[in-house]
This record gives structure tokens, sequence and C-alpha cells, in this order.
């Protein structure tokens, strides 16, 4: 028997999907910058599979594709810079904050 995929993951499973590291996590959720909505059960903080998903297929949508040769710098902000001002609007906390973190 094949049990449905959970509604919700952790802030850990959250990080990791982001690329970004758990404490960097609960920072941005701290400073209101997650981008997407968590919620608060009990001592428990969860994020929506389906809302952190539709945020990760935006970004995905605004990658180039990748080119031969070394890897460049991925600058979030450019991309972002694409979106429609709502959704530019709903990820420009959290990409502050991450931009902040990595000078």
């Amino acid at each position: 028997m094949t049990l449905p995929e959970p509604a919700t993951y952790s802030i850990r499973e959250a990080a990791e999907l982001l690329g970004i590291g758990e404490s960097t996590a609960y920072e941005a959720i701290r400073r209101g910058e997650f981008p997407v909505p968590v919620l608060k059960i009990g001592a428990r903080r969860k994020v929506s599979r389906k809302r952190l998903h539709e945020f990760l297929d935006l970004i995905e949508q605004q990658v180039p594709p990748a080119e031969p040769g070394p890897a460049a710098p991925m600058n979030l902000a450019t991309r972002i810079a694409a979106l429609s001002p709502e959704d530019q609007a709903r990820v420009d906390g959290f990409v502050a904050g991450l931009e902040q973190r990595s000078r």
C-alpha cells in the first residue's frame, strides 16, 4: 500500500529544497521574509508542500538554460526582477535576506 505524500514539509525539508540552511530558513521566518506562508501547529512549524512547489516553479521559470563551461554564481534578484509585481513582492524580502547573508 502506498501512502499519500504529506501535505507539509518540515522547515528542514523546505530549507533543503530552497538550497538554504535550516538556520537561514528560521531567520527568514523570524523576519517575515520566508517566501511561502509558514504554518504553526503546536510548537512545530510546517510549510505547505503545494505552496513551496508553486514558489519553486516560479523561480525555475526564471532560470536560463545551463550553458557549457563553469557555473556562474546565481543571482536570484536578477531572475526575480522579471516576475510580475505581485510575485516579486512576495519574494523580495526573502531574496534580500539571502543576498545579505551571502555577502
